[in-house]
């Protein structure tokens, strides 16, 4: 629950108090609408792009999207990504690109992983060949089951790709994050988790620059 009182004033970037905006276009009447975008699957993922577009993402035996312009009112066919393919969740828009990064895995990890880019806002994917490097005991991270990532708007490396990411070794695999300062083509993992028996993580950015890490235990 979150109580919105008076509109703050505006303050520079990177203040504790500062925000993207005024609050006025978010406040309106509670409203929930339920629409079916996909069946049969898993490992959903939705993103909202530079251009306004949200792009539903989607799949355990291939993987593919579903795009809307109009804020959800309408979606249109479904737009193939990878086939076949194991959604490994954490689709990324770059904020400062456009380019949207969404993570295909082979099969449940551990699993090779393949990286697909858009660069025409979800319509048309491509395979690139990106580099994760280990985290600091040696295992390179799965991208499996973690919500979106984000692009950092604040603080000396505003602009870095960051989003959850786990090494899956149950029931002593831990999350991590992976971070890229080159617009996806090579990441570094974070520290582990400090819990064993975590999985399936979500980040924020708070408007301080802190990042919020929830996970699954």
């Amino acid at each position: 629950t979150a109580v919105l009182g008076q509109e703050s004033p505006q303050t520079t970037e990177g203040d504790a108090t500062s925000h993207k905006g005024g609050l006025a276009a978010y406040l309106r009447k509670p409203d929930l609408r339920k629409d079916i975008l996909f069946t049969g699957e898993r490992f959903p993922n939705i993103v909202v792009t530079k251009r306004g577009t949200v792009l539903a993402v989607w799949g355990s035996e291939s993987v593919r999207c579903r795009r809307s312009q109009d804020g959800g009112q309408t979606w249109s066919e479904e737009v193939l990504i990878a086939k076949p393919g194991f959604h490994g969740g954490g689709a990324i828009v770059d904020e400062v690109t456009g380019q949207i990064l969404v993570f295909v895995e082979a099969h449940h990890p551990p699993a090779p992983l393949t990286v697909y880019r858009s660069q025409d806002d979800g319509e048309t994917w491509q395979p690139i060949s990106v580099t994760i490097h280990p985290d600091s005991k040696g295992n390179v991270p799965s991208m499996h089951m973690a919500e979106h990532g984000i692009t950092l708007s604040y603080g000396p490396v505003k602009g870095r790709l960051l989003r959850p990411a786990r090494v899956y070794d149950r029931p002593r695999g831990y999350n991590t994050a992976i971070y890229s300062d080159d617009g996806g083509m090579t990441w570094h993992a974070s520290e582990p988790f400090p819990a064993e028996g975590t999985g399936e993580g979500a980040i924020a950015e708070l408007a301080d620059g802190r990042i919020y890490y929830s996970s699954r235990r």
